[in-house]
């Protein structure tokens, strides 16, 4: 190996990043330095994604620091992965930053920030961020498509998804499987079910994530016998076998219906097949026996949770409430003020009805 060969250095580092090796390319990277390796615009990339899936925040701000002191700091491509890198790490105003700084940015760079504020769960800004993109005159790739369905179905905005569904057939992208999954569940959270069966019955081959898509359409909309015949022809019809997102989905239907028993099947099926644990499983869970009446199996189940986050207190506190028990919900708030989670709008609402 010729050690001043910079092209050589660059490969060893994507082998190190594409094998999932990520500590080693950045200690690699760091040794062509200690050598007096000049790094390239093709050394970069590969280190910041490294330094995203290993959540190296330090890491990651030493190598932007570096790119912007040798010239490489607007460098489209390299500035690609440092965006991805930074909403990987869950810092999205730095993605913005990086964002807004480039002067020439590709259609790679919009479909980051628009799949980066959709994660992020603002669906505004994503929206907006795509709308500003199609203005701009870049065409929306089934990428761009699927991130901003899937922020039209956190702002339940049916008119902006209809018109991005409009998009899709224009861009004979109506067959493609992720992007149909995405309409179901943007027709779904916006309340129009039939327009999502529609789509749901031209899947030619469903998988998983299509069925999962009909079945939570059904279940937000309280068609309880359609989520679980859903379930049976999903199993009957296509063979494909239940997971952890189908029982999460289902849960809601036996939460509105007061349906315990169908609730106590999908618990069992859940510990069966060792889904347990699972943060938003087991929320739903707790959910579920707190509308069911069931607060000892709520409890039961909130108790033996590894991780909890604000949701599940917020789940817990509520349960409490619907069944009368206002004492135990003001312990449980007094319980979340000592976590280091800090209560939301929907603890405040949940816990509000205990102090009438």
């Amino acid at each position: 190996m010729n050690h001043s060969d910079t092209f050589i250095w660059n490969v060893i580092i994507r082998g190190f990043t594409k094998n999932g090796l990520f500590q080693e390319a950045i200690d690699f990277y760091y040794r062509m330095e200690c050598e007096g390796i000049r790094s390239d615009n093709f050394t970069f990339p590969f280190v910041i994604k490294a330094c995203g899936e290993l959540l190296a925040m330090i890491e990651g701000q030493k190598i932007h620091g570096k790119l912007i002191k040798i010239g490489l700091g607007l460098d489209v491509y390299v500035c690609n992965f440092l965006i991805d890198m930074y909403l990987k790490i869950g810092f999205i105003e730095l993605a913005e930053k990086v964002f807004d700084e480039m002067p020439v940015k590709d259609l790679v760079s919009w479909n980051s920030m628009v799949s980066g504020y959709q994660i992020d769960g603002d669906g505004l800004s994503s929206l907006m961020c795509f709308k500003e993109m199609l203005r701009l005159g870049n065409k929306a790739d089934r990428f761009g498509m699927i991130s901003a369905l899937g922020a039209c179905s956190i702002e339940h905005c049916l008119r902006i998804g209809m018109e991005i569904h409009c998009q899709v057939i224009r861009s004979e992208l109506e067959l493609d499987i992720m992007v149909q999954t995405s309409l179901i569940d943007m027709y779904g959270k916006c309340g129009e079910v039939d327009y999502a069966e529609r789509i749901f019955n031209r899947i030619c081959s469903r998988n998983i994530v299509a069925w999962n898509a009909m079945i939570g359409g059904y279940a937000l909309n309280n068609y309880f016998s359609e989520s679980f015949a859903c379930l049976k022809r999903m199993q009957d019809d296509d063979k494909v076998i239940p997971d952890v997102i189908t029982m999460i989905n289902l849960l809601p239907s036996c939460s509105q219906s007061g349906a315990l028993l169908e609730g106590k099947s999908i618990h069992g099926y859940a510990i069966r097949k060792m889904f347990l644990p699972y943060l938003f499983l087991e929320t739903a869970l707790v959910d579920m026996y707190g509308k069911c009446g069931e607060l000892r199996l709520a409890e039961h189940v909130f108790n033996q949770m590894n991780e909890k986050n604000t949701v599940s207190w917020n789940t817990m506190v509520a349960a409490y409430v619907q069944n009368g028990q206002y004492k135990e919900a003001l312990k449980m708030f007094q319980h979340i003020l000592n976590e280091p989670l800090k209560p939301d709008a929907i603890t405040i609402a949940s816990v509000l009805p205990a102090n009438c």
